[in-house]
This record gives structure tokens, sequence and C-alpha cells, in this order.
């Protein structure tokens, strides 16, 4: 798997990953995430921001997604240090689960947050 920045031209696919994972979730009883809250309209703010990420199949298919943010006052409020970086919607396509495929993208999130200066990463 290789991954890339998101561009907004990619806005589509993101929510596609993040909404077949939200119906997955559904169908298994845990739900996590409306379909609101993937939908274009909502995750285009955050990928023109530059906040998601994907990793990409050696298919050229897009495997997973993640966002991390500089911030993050919902969740954590108090903390505002500028030392840590946020992981939100962390989504691997249902047909790609099983795979290794969340850990590679973790990994990867793990390596952006050290390149930044960061020292820490904190998960929603």
């Amino acid at each position: 798997m290789h991954f890339r920045p998101a561009t907004l031209d990619d806005a589509t696919e993101v929510a596609r990953v993040l909404a077949a994972a939200a119906h997955k979730l559904v169908q298994r009883g845990t739900p996590l995430w409306t379909l609101d809250e993937v939908s274009v309209a909502t995750v285009s703010p955050h990928v023109d921001e530059g906040m998601y990420h994907l990793g990409i199949g050696d298919d050229g298919q897009i495997v997973g997604v993640f966002r991390l943010q500089p911030s993050d006052p919902v969740f954590w409020p108090d903390v505002s240090d500028g030392a840590t970086v946020y992981l939100h919607k962390l989504a691997v396509h249902p047909d790609r689960q099983g795979q290794g495929a969340a850990h590679a993208l973790l990994a990867h999130a793990v390596d952006l947050v050290r390149a930044s200066g960061a020292q820490f990463l904190r998960l929603d």
C-alpha cells in the first residue's frame, strides 16, 4: 500500500470509503458515524484543508482513509499545546478489511505526526 494526501478531487472517494465502513458497522450493530457525517458535503472541507490521507492498494484502488487535524476542541478542549495531532475517521473499505490495512494506515499516521515534529497522536 502507498499513501498520499487526498485532494478535493478525491472527496467523493473519501466519502465512499467512509460510508461503506459506516454501513458495515451498522450491519454489525455497532454504528459509529451517520451517513450525514461521512457525506461528500461533510468531508469536502476537511479534504480541501489537507486533513484526509489515502491508503492506496497495489491495484490503484483506495483501500482506506484517515483524517489528521492539528487541534480538536470538541474531544480535547483542554489540549492546545501544538505538540499533539488528532486522528479521526480512520476507515478501511469493507472489501479490504482483515488484510492489515488499518494497521498500515495507523502506522502511516504515526510517521506523519513524527515528521511534523509533534510529540503525540490522540485518537477520538
